[in-house]
């Protein structure tokens, strides 16, 4: 066994720190640069189309993670002999949850714009694709084991793959709807890219749905889905706004500003990605 499958949740956490900054730099950086190139070429009001899709399927993005992430953290680390239950409970609850979120953003579509034709099937391709983020419990699972070098490794595949299949995109002159395609193939190849990750030495590859763990995990997670809804319609619902009472100009204007002024997060968001294993060992130990 390797020293990294030894290495317990609050170890090197510098090293984990570092690799989780420089994958999210590199995201950052591609995401930047390509999304000022993207948003030059589309124009306006096609950005802004597509920043709308975007921010609508974002809106019920809770309903997908259901508010699992801390909860899960916590579970991991403290019944490490429980994971392949707890693994597979988790990734079942978020598979419904973006099935629930897909559809919820489809009505809310159907709803509050039915006039703009493109919309719609923007919204139902990349809400359909979020159904692969459900694999994200594996990079849970390396969380509280303090193994970040694999996810993030992962995560920096996907952010290259992605950026030269937009640079690529962007060269041939592709339309709006290509880029809608590019964002749904994003949440489907970083599923794949974390399954891939997953090493067999942390539960012998298998894991388990278990009704006892999805009563659980759901007990202790509403209070933070309802938080994290308040979370959400504070950060995107502005963008919906912007497009019902004026138009998609102004939010493909308003989506780039955000783009870039969203990229201090990283720091605060690495910062509790690292730390938080570390915290919940040691109040375990503590008891």
């Amino acid at each position: 066994m390797s020293s990294e499958t030894m290495a317990p949740a609050h170890a090197a956490p510098v090293a984990n720190a570092g690799w989780i900054f420089a994958e999210r730099a590199v995201r950052i950086g591609f995401d930047l640069t390509l999304g000022i190139w993207v948003a030059r070429h589309l124009g306006p009001h096609d950005y802004g189309v597509l920043a709308y899709a975007l921010a609508l399927v974002a809106l019920f993005a809770p309903l997908a993670s259901l508010g699992l992430e801390v909860v899960l953290l916590r579970e991991l680390v403290n019944n490490p002999g429980e994971r392949s239950s707890i693994l597979g409970t988790a990734a079942a609850l978020k598979f419904a949850g973006s099935c629930a979120a897909g559809i919820a953003a489809i009505i809310a579509v159907a709803i509050i714009d039915p006039a703009d034709a493109r919309v719609l099937p923007m919204v139902m391709l990349i809400a359909s694709a979020r159904i692969f983020l459900s694999a994200d419990v594996i990079d849970a699972d390396y969380q509280a084991q303090g193994r970040m070098r694999r996810p993030a490794l992962a995560r920096l595949a996907c952010t290259i793959l992605i950026s030269v299949a937009k640079a690529v995109v962007l060269l041939a002159s592709g339309n709006l709807l290509a880029f809608a395609w590019i964002a749904a193939g994003e949440s489907v190849l970083l599923g794949l890219c974390l399954m891939t990750s997953r090493s067999t030495d942390i539960t012998g590859g298998k894991v388990q749905f278990a009704w006892p763990w999805m009563r659980r995990l759901l007990r202790d997670s509403w209070p933070l889905a309802l938080s994290a809804v308040m979370i959400t319609l504070y950060m995107r619902i502005d963008q919906v706004m912007l497009e019902y009472w004026v138009n998609a100009r102004e939010v493909g204007r308003y989506a780039v500003a955000v783009r870039l002024s969203e990229g201090l997060f990283v720091i605060p968001m690495t910062l509790s990605v690292v730390i938080s294993p570390v915290v919940l060992a040691t109040r375990t130990k503590q008891g």
